[in-house]
């Protein structure tokens, strides 16, 4: 049995039932999953190391539903065990993965180990040249946009209009227009407090052309 059979049945339940707003759905699968996969692992049927990548990677989709329904003391134990496989398993992107997915659960209590986790996730993100790792490097620094314009680091407009061109240096390369689109949204955001209008402007367009081709390739 190889651990990757797992991983389809996570991915076809992130793109088929979460993106598609059937969280609840998408969940049951998640803890199905994972349930399956740490029985073969402990009856010694997968290969461990892999085994571990794909359960780090089960409950990093658990700990982002739990997440946004406000479960906060769940999604942290999700998050603190899909750090810990991730790290088991000795993937790195699979922890940098991990400990980026963690960040807005430690942001939003406040956890002043916020700082460390997102420097730890950047530091591996950046120790690789893949398109995986240009892409962990991007929407780190969405991440970090995101979470000081909600006022939970230090940072306002400048920063986050810093934070959306660091974005934008490592995704469009890779043209990961999902995150694209995402960074110039921010950068309209943070234009737009700092009553950059012209520049709101020009960032709006390029976020449309961005959401466009997002969407094309989706189809």
């Amino acid at each position: 049995m190889e651990a990757s059979q797992f991983e389809t049945d996570i991915e076809s339940a992130l793109w088929t039932l979460e993106t598609e707003g059937d969280e609840d759905s998408a969940l049951e699968v998640y803890q199905r999953v994972t349930s399956d996969l740490e029985a073969a692992l402990a009856a010694g049927t997968v290969e461990r190391a892999d085994a571990l990548r794909v359960l780090s990677y089960g409950y990093l989709r658990q700990a982002n539903l739990v997440r946004v329904r406000g479960d906060l003391s769940k999604a942290r134990d999700l998050g603190e065990k899909s750090i810990l496989l991730g790290r088991e398993s000795g993937d790195a992107l699979s922890l940098a993965r991990a400990l980026l997915n963690h960040a807005p659960t430690l942001a939003l209590m406040k956890d002043p180990s916020l700082k460390s986790v997102l420097d730890d996730s950047l530091s591996l993100f950046s120790a690789g040249s893949s398109k995986d790792h240009a892409q962990g490097v991007g929407w780190y620094w969405i991440l970090v946009a995101d979470i000081c314009a909600a006022g939970l680091m230090p940072g306002g407009a400048s920063e986050m209009i810093t934070a959306a061109e660091r974005a934008l240096q490592a995704l469009t390369p890779i043209e990961n227009w999902q995150g694209i689109a995402r960074a110039y949204s921010v950068l309209e955001r943070a234009y737009r407090m700092t009553g950059d209008m012209d520049a709101a402007r020009r960032a709006s367009e390029s976020l449309q052309k961005a959401t466009e081709k997002a969407r094309d390739e989706k189809q």
